[in-house]
């Protein structure tokens, strides 16, 4: 057929006025609450703050030190941007589809035809040497839209591995803040031990002195000493507990523990004693304003999106295929001379089509369609697991700060009665069971606040990272502010 400049237009019009096959995309309307059960206030701002980021709410220097150094050298963040790169890369591939490609071509072939082939030809038949080179071009026009469904899919995963950045990078900004929350409180509550070690160690020495007095009997000393033993117990899962957060923090800065404790950041952790307290507030939102904000929901939605449009792309291979192809070259017999040779030519329009694939194409678009709706059924899993988080991590909050205010009252009542039992035991009016008794109770006071209100920063942590979001930097609110405890 002759392919002319009518036929090129017609093909032209055709490719500008083409549909996309498959469905159209639209983000689900998802029917959430209107508010959380939880009465905890959830974080509305936008991931990146307006001002200041999240954990100078903090205000430590060695804690936005961390989070610094985690979100440069965190190799889970690495292995997220390199995923991004792939996807922008794949999205690069779709667009190029759109466009002709051209390929250099070369080559040279040698043979014997025999005389059969050409009746009054060479008796015998003959030898040949062909030499050729050449441009070939082929375009293929997207009058179905599988190219267009390719790359809105691609883009969709492209923006998909963007969220799931977002989403590790606030991963690792919470629990590097959370790891070293966890190893101050952990050396605090050593610290109260050893300090209530010393304290039992003055209350054995009186009761020694009781005894060889003839004040007392045996059994206080007895008692004494295993109440000392069984504080000194108390110390090596503390100290593991260090350790371990310790390792936490150095795989998330992306260095091996010895190396971390040997560099300027480690020492500086070290010499810390203070637990980080957080300074800021964080702002009210709607079940549907805050779920938004989740990087994870987000990638969610753009999954779901991708496999929508990848449903297209399966459809329009039930279609024919129209390109258009060319090339020219040249030919010689031998090749000093192919520069010199004949020169050669091809163009014209090619179709393709499967109208008889023995439901090979139906069955891709049945799994291309299955897909879809399952990414459905993971996005509306995905807002109700964000939910359910936020839910919880509220709920989490609002019970360390009640908790850590009715251990303060514990606190100062256990103090209170153990003055009072000291003063009863060294006049003898009251044993060494009574001492003791008030000794545990003031230990087990200290060690509960200091766990409570590290609880109440781990609280916040995980408010932060359930609902996606940043803290925006407030005042403190009145009567928030706390000393630790030591």
């Amino acid at each position: 057929m002759k392919f002319t400049r009518k036929h090129i237009s017609l093909i032209a019009a055709a490719a500008l006025s083409s549909c996309s096959v498959g469905p159209d995309y639209f983000v689900p309307d998802l029917k959430m609450p209107e508010t959380f059960v939880s009465k905890a206030e959830i974080p509305t701002t936008d991931n990146v703050c307006s001002t200041q980021p999240w954990w100078s709410s903090f205000s430590s220097p060695i804690v936005s030190e961390l989070v610094t150094r985690a979100l440069e050298k965190n190799l889970d963040i690495t292995q997220a941007l390199e995923r991004v790169q792939q996807s922008e890369n794949l999205r690069r591939e779709a667009i190029s589809a759109f466009l002709p490609g051209v390929a250099v071509n070369g080559g040279s072939e040698k043979g014997r035809s025999s005389s059969a082939r050409f009746p009054g030809g060479a008796s015998g038949g003959y030898t040949y040497s062909v030499y050729n080179t050449g441009l070939a071009a082929d375009w293929s026009i997207d009058i179905f839209g599988g190219l267009r469904r390719g790359l809105e899919a691609q883009s969709a995963l492209h923006e998909s591995e963007q969220d799931r950045l977002t989403l590790t990078r606030l991963y690792t900004a919470t629990q590097v803040v959370s790891a070293f929350v966890d190893l101050k409180e952990a050396e605090q509550r050593a610290r109260i031990a050893n300090r209530h070690m010393k304290l039992q160690e003055e209350t054995l020495r009186i009761s020694r002195a009781r005894f060889s007095a003839g004040e007392t009997p045996e059994l206080d000393v007895l008692q004494a000493k295993a109440r000392l033993s069984e504080t000194r117990a108390t110390l090596p899962p503390i100290e593991l507990a260090v350790k371990q957060n310790i390792n936490r923090i150095a795989i998330m800065l992306g260095e091996y523990p010895v190396d971390f404790l040997a560099s300027e950041l480690g020492k500086k952790i070290l010499a810390e004693r203070t637990v980080p307290r957080f300074h800021g507030s964080l702002n009210t939102g709607t079940p549907d304003q805050t779920v938004r904000l989740r990087p994870d929901v987000a990638a969610a939605e753009r999954r779901l999106a991708a496999n929508t449009a990848l449903i297209g792309v399966a459809v329009s291979e039930l279609y024919p295929k129209i390109s258009l192809g060319g090339s020219i070259g040249l030919e010689a017999a031998d090749f000093s001379n192919l520069l010199d040779g004949a020169g050669t030519y091809r163009w014209g329009p090619s179709l393709s089509w499967r109208p008889f694939d023995n439901g090979t194409l139906r069955a891709r678009v049945a799994a291309a369609d299955s897909r879809a709706r399952e990414s459905m059924a993971a996005y509306e899993q995905t807002v109700l697991q964000a939910i359910a988080e936020i839910e919880n991590s509220g709920a989490w909050y609002n019970s360390e700060l009640e908790r850590r205010h009715l251990l303060k009252k514990a606190l100062f009542d256990a103090v209170q009665s153990l003055q009072t039992a000291k003063a009863q035991y060294e006049v003898g009016a009251t044993d060494i069971v009574s001492v003791m008794e008030a000794e545990k109770a003031v230990l087990a006071s200290r060690s509960n606040l200091v766990n409570a209100r590290a609880g109440v920063s781990s609280a916040l942590l995980a408010l932060i990272q359930a609902s996606g979001s940043c803290a925006e930097k407030l005042p403190v609110a009145k009567g928030e502010d706390e000393s630790n405890a030591n």
